[in-house]
């Protein structure tokens, strides 16, 4: 035993001698747009004592050790991308040996990717935009006719389909095995909404359905169906959220947001049966990254309301009659859109960045003649995608949700820069 005993003694001096190093093992997005980073140490570590770890781009992160791996969570989105530094100091050996000099190490995020339909009078296509390098590439993903709204869950990109008023249809894409598959609706329904969970394959949606009472009197049915794509089922919610004029689902799935057609506003948890009431509004979403908070929109004011609490915090900064508002992961920062008037009178649609305890900054001015449509931004708001629309143009006649020929989406920068232009809703 006594040569194994000294070739211990040897390893541990060497080891001692060289340091504490780290290298990266692997690194990925989470569904939440976070990042987690793994960490391998060239000695086991001590379970009681974290070692700090800082990236920079800064952001803060949650640290847990296991033998010699050290995972590292971060707390907020990471920027799409781009190269981060992540530094490891404070580390402390299982047998009590203290890191010396801080272990440095280099690895770069992912680009963005997002999707868009190409809509061609019914000969239409969904289409993958990927923004690498500051550049747009467009890639066909799937063909289909007459697309009317669009979703993506982790592992499908969800469609509706209208060929006609009486005969919508869902479909769902499966991203693995490039299968396309219909999810049986009730009959005679139109899709009203699509909202789509980001993290689970759950997709809420609206379903019209128009009966004759009696009297002869119509009766229209407005009602709310949770789907689940790998489970193939559609469950239609109860009462009150069977006059739902707009409902969302959560980015994590957990929260299923209603708007009744007279205004009324409830927060339901997948998980518990009764929605809690939040009382009335004009406007709902969108959610932040995180799920925590929704935006509500009254003729009067915008509020931030934090779902864990119940708070609603007031931000008086963004004007009533802005036409689209898009928040960050926690809820606190926002964009929005809002046609300002020159001197002239002539209008220019200007799209907006409000930072906590910031004036709002103008950022970016769409072009002369249009008006902005929808507005779609990442949880961190490094990128965003603006619905752009020419003044006085037709719309196709796509039941549902009808659009305006020739819209186009420009891509832009948190800080306004234009990266490009495509021909996608």
């Amino acid at each position: 035993c006594l040569p194994l005993l000294l070739a211990s003694v040897l390893l541990i001096i060497l080891i001692t001698n060289q340091g504490i190093r780290f290298k990266i093992s692997e690194t990925g997005p989470r569904l939440d747009g976070t990042y987690q980073i793994v960490l391998l140490s060239n000695i086991v570590l001590s379970k009681d004592t974290l070692p700090e770890i800082s990236l920079v781009p800064q952001s803060e992160v949650s640290v847990s050790v296991s033998g010699n791996r050290i995972t590292v969570i971060s707390k907020q989105p990471l920027l799409a991308d781009t190269e981060y530094r992540i530094s490891v100091s404070g580390a402390k050996t299982s047998i009590g040996s203290k890191q010396t000099k801080p272990s440095t190490d280099m690895f770069k995020t992912n680009q963005i990717t997002g999707l868009g339909v190409h809509r061609q009078l019914g000969a239409d296509s969904i289409e993958r935009i990927l923004i690498k390098d500051k550049q747009l590439l467009v890639k066909k993903v799937v063909s289909a006719e007459t697309i009317t709204f669009l979703g993506t869950s982790p592992d499908y990109i969800w469609w509706t389909s209208s060929k006609d008023p009486k005969n919508h249809t869902l479909h769902t894409f499966d991203k693995k095995s490039e299968e396309i598959s219909t999810l049986e609706l009730p009959k005679d329904v139109i899709i009203e909404s699509l909202a789509v969970s980001k993290e689970t394959n759950d997709a809420v949606c609206i379903l019209f359905s128009s009966n004759k009472n009696p009297d002869n009197s119509v009766a229209e049915d407005h009602s709310v169906y949770t789907i689940n794509a790998d489970q193939k089922s559609i469950t239609k919610q109860p009462a009150p959220l069977n006059s739902a004029a707009a409902a969302l689902i959560s980015p994590n799935g957990a929260y299923l947001l209603v708007q009744s057609r007279d205004g009324s506003v409830f927060a339901k948890s997948l998980l518990e049966t009764e929605p809690l009431p939040l009382g009335r509004t004009r406007l709902i979403g969108p959610f932040s990254g995180d799920s925590s908070t929704i935006i509500m929109r009254s003729l009067e004011s915008t509020h931030a309301y934090r779902l864990l609490t119940a708070q609603k915090d007031e931000v008086a900064a963004i004007p009533t009659y802005a036409a689209q508002v898009q928040t960050n992961y926690t809820g606190n920062q926002f964009l929005y859109s809002l046609t300002d008037f020159t001197e002239d009178q002539k209008s220019i649609v200007r799209v907006y960045k409000l930072v906590q305890d910031s004036p709002p900054a103008p950022i970016y001015n769409l072009p002369e003649n249009t008006y902005s449509g929808r507005l779609v931004s990442v949880p961190s708001l490094q990128y965003s995608a603006i619905e752009v629309v020419t003044k006085g143009a037709q719309f196709d006649t796509y039941t549902g949700n009808a659009k305006p020929l020739n819209l186009q989406t420009e891509i832009i920068t948190s800080d306004g820069q234009k990266i490009g232009t495509v021909p996608l809703v």
